[in-house]
Protein backbone atom coordinates (compact mmCIF):
# COMPACT_ATOMS: atom_id res chain seq x y z
CA UNK A 1 0.00 0.00 0.00
CA UNK A 2 2.90 2.33 0.79
CA UNK A 3 4.39 1.76 -2.68
CA UNK A 4 1.07 2.51 -4.33
CA UNK A 5 0.77 5.78 -2.38
CA UNK A 6 4.36 6.74 -3.36
CA UNK A 7 3.63 6.00 -7.01
CA UNK A 8 0.41 8.05 -6.89
CA UNK A 9 2.21 11.02 -5.29
CA UNK A 10 4.99 10.81 -7.89
CA UNK A 11 2.41 10.62 -10.69
CA UNK A 12 0.58 13.69 -9.40
CA UNK A 13 3.85 15.59 -9.06
CA UNK A 14 4.86 14.73 -12.66
CA UNK A 15 1.42 15.76 -13.93
CA UNK A 16 1.60 19.06 -12.04
CA UNK A 17 5.09 19.86 -13.39
CA UNK A 18 4.06 19.02 -16.98
CA UNK A 19 0.87 21.09 -16.83
CA UNK A 20 2.76 24.08 -15.39
CA UNK A 21 5.39 23.77 -18.12
CA UNK A 22 2.69 24.18 -20.77
CA UNK A 23 1.12 27.06 -18.88
CA UNK A 24 4.53 28.79 -18.79
CA UNK A 25 4.85 28.43 -22.58
CA UNK A 26 7.45 25.66 -22.70
CA UNK A 27 7.54 24.08 -26.13
CA UNK A 28 5.59 20.95 -26.87
CA UNK A 29 7.88 18.79 -29.05
CA UNK A 30 4.94 17.95 -31.35
CA UNK A 31 3.67 21.50 -31.80
CA UNK A 32 5.31 22.37 -35.15
CA UNK A 33 7.36 25.23 -33.72
CA UNK A 34 4.78 26.79 -31.42
CA UNK A 35 4.20 26.64 -27.69
CA UNK A 36 0.79 25.97 -26.17
CA UNK A 37 0.22 29.72 -25.96
CA UNK A 38 0.97 30.11 -29.69
CA UNK A 39 4.34 31.83 -29.22
CA UNK A 40 6.69 31.20 -32.13
CA UNK A 41 9.88 29.32 -31.37
CA UNK A 42 13.12 28.96 -33.29
CA UNK A 43 15.32 25.91 -33.76
CA UNK A 44 19.09 26.34 -33.56
CA UNK A 45 21.54 24.10 -35.39
CA UNK A 46 24.09 23.12 -32.74
CA UNK A 47 26.74 22.37 -35.39
CA UNK A 48 26.54 25.55 -37.49
CA UNK A 49 25.12 27.91 -34.80
CA UNK A 50 22.37 29.01 -37.25
CA UNK A 51 18.76 29.42 -36.10
CA UNK A 52 15.61 28.94 -38.17
CA UNK A 53 11.94 30.03 -38.01
CA UNK A 54 9.27 27.32 -37.99
CA UNK A 55 8.32 27.87 -41.65
CA UNK A 56 11.93 27.52 -42.84
CA UNK A 57 12.82 24.42 -44.84
CA UNK A 58 15.72 23.80 -42.42
CA UNK A 59 13.66 24.14 -39.19
CA UNK A 60 13.61 20.39 -38.48
CA UNK A 61 17.10 19.51 -39.66
CA UNK A 62 18.93 16.71 -37.85
CA UNK A 63 21.18 19.07 -35.86
CA UNK A 64 18.48 21.68 -35.12
CA UNK A 65 17.96 20.58 -31.53
CA UNK A 66 18.36 23.84 -29.61
CA UNK A 67 15.08 25.69 -28.97
CA UNK A 68 14.87 29.46 -28.59
CA UNK A 69 11.83 31.63 -27.84
CA UNK A 70 13.12 34.80 -29.50
CA UNK A 71 15.71 36.06 -31.98
CA UNK A 72 17.41 37.97 -29.18
CA UNK A 73 17.74 34.81 -27.06
CA UNK A 74 19.31 32.93 -29.99
CA UNK A 75 21.74 35.75 -30.73
CA UNK A 76 22.76 36.02 -27.06
CA UNK A 77 23.60 32.31 -27.21
CA UNK A 78 25.96 32.95 -30.16
CA UNK A 79 23.65 31.84 -32.98
CA UNK A 80 23.00 33.82 -36.18
CA UNK A 81 19.92 33.85 -38.46
CA UNK A 82 19.51 31.49 -41.39
CA UNK A 83 20.18 33.09 -44.79
CA UNK A 84 16.89 31.71 -46.14
CA UNK A 85 14.40 32.70 -43.41
CA UNK A 86 16.40 35.34 -41.51
CA UNK A 87 15.02 33.69 -38.35
CA UNK A 88 11.59 35.26 -38.97
CA UNK A 89 8.23 33.71 -39.77
CA UNK A 90 7.02 34.52 -43.25
CA UNK A 91 10.44 35.47 -44.62
CA UNK A 92 11.01 32.05 -46.18
CA UNK A 93 7.58 32.25 -47.84
CA UNK A 94 8.49 35.59 -49.42
CA UNK A 95 11.51 33.99 -51.06
CA UNK A 96 9.69 30.83 -52.16
CA UNK A 97 9.33 30.63 -55.89
CA UNK A 98 11.71 33.51 -56.57
CA UNK A 99 15.11 33.00 -58.13
CA UNK A 100 17.94 35.51 -58.29
CA UNK A 101 20.17 35.67 -61.34
CA UNK A 102 23.55 37.28 -61.91
CA UNK A 103 23.46 39.08 -65.28
CA UNK A 104 27.25 39.02 -65.59
CA UNK A 105 27.70 35.26 -65.11
CA UNK A 106 24.20 34.29 -66.31
CA UNK A 107 23.86 32.00 -63.27
CA UNK A 108 20.55 31.71 -61.41
CA UNK A 109 20.38 30.90 -57.67
CA UNK A 110 17.55 29.49 -55.53
CA UNK A 111 16.55 30.73 -52.04
CA UNK A 112 18.61 28.04 -50.29
CA UNK A 113 21.83 28.99 -52.12
CA UNK A 114 24.57 30.90 -50.34
CA UNK A 115 24.85 33.17 -53.42
CA UNK A 116 21.12 34.01 -53.48
CA UNK A 117 21.67 37.43 -51.89
CA UNK A 118 25.04 38.14 -53.52
CA UNK A 119 25.53 41.71 -54.81
CA UNK A 120 25.62 40.56 -58.43
CA UNK A 121 22.38 38.57 -58.20
CA UNK A 122 20.14 41.44 -59.25
CA UNK A 123 17.76 39.76 -61.72
CA UNK A 124 14.63 38.16 -60.23
CA UNK A 125 12.77 35.29 -61.88
CA UNK A 126 9.56 33.50 -60.91
CA UNK A 127 10.71 30.18 -62.37
CA UNK A 128 13.77 28.38 -63.67
CA UNK A 129 12.11 28.13 -67.10
CA UNK A 130 11.81 31.91 -67.24
CA UNK A 131 15.48 32.29 -66.31
CA UNK A 132 16.53 29.76 -68.98
CA UNK A 133 14.49 31.61 -71.63
CA UNK A 134 16.57 34.69 -70.85
CA UNK A 135 19.86 32.79 -71.23
CA UNK A 136 20.57 31.93 -67.58
CA UNK A 137 21.65 28.52 -66.31
CA UNK A 138 21.25 26.99 -62.82
CA UNK A 139 23.97 27.36 -60.20
CA UNK A 140 26.14 24.25 -59.81
CA UNK A 141 25.69 24.38 -56.00
CA UNK A 142 21.92 24.79 -55.60
CA UNK A 143 20.77 23.79 -59.12
CA UNK A 144 18.50 26.83 -59.10
CA UNK A 145 16.41 25.54 -56.17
Amino acid sequence: MKQLRSFFVLFLFAFFVASNAYADGITDPFSQGKTRQGTVVLHGNTDSKVFHASDCEFFNCKSCTKVFHSKAEAQRAGYHPCSVCQGELGHAALKAGKLHGNPTTKVVHGPSCRYYNAKGSSEIFSSLAEAKRQGFHPCSICNGK
